[in-house]
């Protein structure tokens, strides 16, 4: 019984562990995403010809 426990615990450990570094990943993807529209955005406005 011990046995199941430790793996137990231990796939939960890596379930854990997996998850908070699909929350920082999806963050920087999201924050990526922003960073890159403001950047394209920024740019397609200077390459605007001006008056």
């Amino acid at each position: 019984v011990t046995q199941v426990g430790d793996a137990f615990q231990e796939l939960c450990r890596e379930v854990l562990a997996a998850r908070r570094r699909n929350k920082q990943s999806l963050l920087d993807r999201m924050l990526g995403s922003k960073a890159t529209r403001v950047y394209s955005r920024g740019k397609s406005d200077s390459a605007l010809p001006k008056d």
